[in-house]
């Protein structure tokens, strides 16, 4: 409680939202370098009136001809902010993530006016920051063009910089669950200071008179803690190397004490130890994962005999290691790797015991020669033919997102199948594990309606859902940066409703933050239909077609019209926004209009054309942009419940609070994606029920 508390108190203000401000800190970690965006974490050093010595913040710089270092000492102008990411009901958290890391704002480096100066260079006692820096720089230039991958993964294994993997690349470790050999870890901690300690204590027993002043198991201790260590510094000592460092130091001090520390007692003491070291590492998928990993494998040879041996031992291990963290995979990530126990089976060894240990080699020569490290990025790259191969496997991936309860059976079942063979009980295993297998979102029955808008920033997208079918309406956008809405929010959303095809995708309109995602959508999901509005949205596919006023469709009892463009208006001078496709979806008793971004013009032509038009649920039209939304407009729709997406004190300062005030008037149940992330409609039996993603997820280190 009270490091957290702690860490809450250095969370940046918000009322230094939209104010550029000067600060002084140094850069900590590797920066990562991506097109004409720099990313870096800067540790403020000197105090100011606003942000206090020892703050940590996530900045960008973008298209800025200086460059910044690891360890060096600069003064920059900023805009920052509250660490905040959007919410949805699944998928990645960014607000847990930066909380883990200990991140207490984020930002940009605004230069225009102002002057960024590099007040000294890396400090001349950090010589850890300095060597990773001068490697990194050496790999990144010597990178070949035809082993991008390979040396990714060289970077990767040994200085801890994961930066060279694109997101290609880490969909193909996640598809083949080899994610956690590239993460520096207790695998690989471990590794190399078993190596150490084996060779150490053969050395020091052959001393002499030192082996007869220390003995040689205590001192190969020493020698494998201090090599460990460097090991960790070179991988910039991140969390999970942190936590492996420490189940080491358990070990080692059981050797050094001479003490028969039992496997299940030193599980206990490194567990405790990590927590009271990283009380944040209980919000971490990788904790849980090599916690309970570590644990399946001293359950299961406890008291076990024979114990099998050779490749019968890594053949059960790998099957133990699927089934065992299958569940807590897919509770934190929504998807497992199928073909992980054959994967592994044969790339944990070759990375353990001879990849790693090479690839340490190899960097460590850098400063002689690179071309060690240039070959065996190629020898790697040869290696990831092989990934590639098994991540286009059909079956290669689970996708479900179970919830706590089904996850919590499924590993008391897990443990139930791992007792003794004859212990009464045991078969209740099987129901407690089909649980996990047949479990599913719960489906819709005829005539219902579920509507799903995601928080994506600003921008929109919304998922509707009958009985039978699904739409989806726009994707979010695609920013330059490499950022896609439709890769990282839009598709786990779909994985996570075990959605694995589209009836209809609607893309509005032309703009970037409607129509940006949805590229990256089409190609994971089969889609039977596009229709789009506005001018500027290219054609994805062949079954592509111009939304117009009056197409119309059922699905489910459930009626769908499209209201506008009329045809002449692809002809005429509307603007692309005014030109959005306008949906009204129609329940029984209720009805729901998606309005994409029309402003007033479009407004007027709606309510002239539908004199009778009305919408107990309306997405607000253009963010709540104050040219849309006006007073005859919202008076005639009477909403019941009114829909914002906008990000979070976005540039447009959307929604105007003129607009507010007009929803208000009506009594309107406002939701704002900036405010309640994302929300779920669920129209049933003539009741309108209402989720929000921020009441489902709640989080203490959430930014309100």
């Amino acid at each position: 409680a009270l490091q957290c508390w702690q860490q809450l108190s250095l969370r940046v203000d918000d009322s230094l939202i939209g104010q550029t401000i000067a600060v002084q800190g140094r850069i900590e970690g590797l920066p990562e370098h991506r097109g004409n965006v720099q990313r870096f974490n800067l540790r403020v050093t000197e105090s100011g009136p606003v942000v206090k010595r020892g703050t940590l913040l996530r900045l960008s710089w973008f298209r800025s001809e200086q460059t910044v270092a690891a360890g060096e000492l600069w003064q920059l102008p900023l805009r920052l902010k509250p660490p905040r990411g959007m919410v949805n009901f699944h998928g990645f958290d960014y607000e847990r993530w930066l909380f883990q890391l200990g991140v207490h704002g984020t930002g940009y480096v605004r230069d225009k006016g102002a002057v960024a100066q590099q007040l000294a260079a890396i400090s001349a006692f950090n010589l850890v920051t300095r060597l990773r820096s001068s490697m990194l720089n050496q790999l990144k230039s010597a990178t070949p063009a035809d082993a991008k991958e390979g040396m990714g993964l060289l970077r990767a294994l040994t200085l801890g910089d994961r930066s060279g993997l694109d997101d290609e690349a880490w969909a193909v470790l996640r598809r083949t669950g080899t994610s956690h050999l590239v993460a520096i870890s207790g695998l690989h901690i471990g590794l190399v200071a078993g190596l150490v300690f084996l060779l150490a204590r053969w050395l020091w027993a052959r001393t002499g008179l030192l082996a007869e002043r220390i003995a040689a198991p205590r001192a190969a201790a020493i020698i494998a803690v201090l090599a460990a260590c460097f090991y960790a510094a070179l991988a910039g000592f991140s969390l999970p190397t942190q936590r492996a460092l420490i189940m080491l130091l358990v070990a080692m001090l059981a050797i050094w004490s001479r003490t028969t520390l039992q496997p299940a007692a030193g599980w206990w003491l490194a567990l405790a130890a990590v927590l009271v070291w990283s009380p944040a590492s209980l919000l971490s998928g990788g904790f849980w994962l090599s916690f309970l990993a570590v644990g399946w494998i001293i359950f299961w040879l406890a008291g076990r005999q024979p114990r099998p041996r050779g490749w019968r031992l890594l053949v059960q291990l790998q099957l133990l290691l699927a089934v065992g963290l299958w569940p807590v995979t897919l509770y934190f990530f929504g998807a497992a790797s199928l073909t992980a126990p054959l994967v592994n089976l044969v790339a944990v060894p070759l990375v353990s015991m001879v990849l790693v240990p090479l690839a340490l080699i190899c960097v460590l020569l850098l400063p002689m020669s690179s071309a060690p490290a240039i070959a065996f990025a190629q020898l790697l790259q040869s290696g990831w033919r092989w990934l590639e191969y098994a991540a286009a496997l059909p079956f290669s991936q689970w996708t479900l997102s179970p919830p706590l309860w089904v996850v919590v059976i499924a590993i008391i079942s897990t443990a139930l199948l791992l007792m003794p063979r004859g212990l009464p009980g045991r078969w209740a295993s099987i129901p407690g594990l089909m649980v996990l297998l047949l479990w599913q979102p719960a489906g819709l029955k005829q005539g219902e309606l579920k509507v799903t808008a995601l928080d994506v920033g600003q921008g929109l997208s919304l998922l509707v859902k009958t009985r039978d079918h699904q739409l989806l309406f726009d994707g979010g956008a695609a920013y330059a940066s490499g950022f896609d809405i439709g890769e990282r929010i839009v598709l786990p959303e779909l994985q996570a409703l075990n959605i694995n095809r589209l009836d209809k995708i609607i893309a509005s309109h032309g703009d970037n933050d409607h129509r940006g995602g949805l590229p990256a959508v089409l190609a994971k999901i089969p889609t039977a239909e596009v229709l789009a509005g506005g001018r500027n949205v290219p054609l994805w596919q062949l079954n592509q077609r111009a939304c117009t006023a009056g197409q119309q469709w059922r699905w489910d009892g459930v009626q769908f019209e499209t209201l506008w463009p009329v045809a002449e208006a692809y002809t005429a001078d509307w603007s692309e926004n005014d030109l959005s496709c306008v949906l009204l979806i129609s329940t029984a008793q209720h009805s729901l209009l998606l309005t994409g971004d029309i402003e007033f013009r479009t407004e007027q032509a709606l309510l002239s054309r539908y004199p009778q038009l009305r919408a107990d649920i309306l997405q607000v039209p253009h963010h709540g942009s104050r040219s849309s939304s006006h007073k005859a407009f919202t008076e005639q729709l009477a909403p019941a419940i009114a829909l914002i997406s906008a990000g979070s004190n976005n540039r447009f300062r959307h929604p105007h609070p003129r607009v507010l005030g007009r929803y208000a008037e009506l009594e309107s149940e406002l939701f704002r994606s900036d405010q309640h992330g994302a929300l779920t409609l669920l129209i049933t039996d003539g009741k309108i029920i209402t989720t929000t993603a921020r009441r489902q997820r709640p989080g203490w280190w959430r930014s309100k």
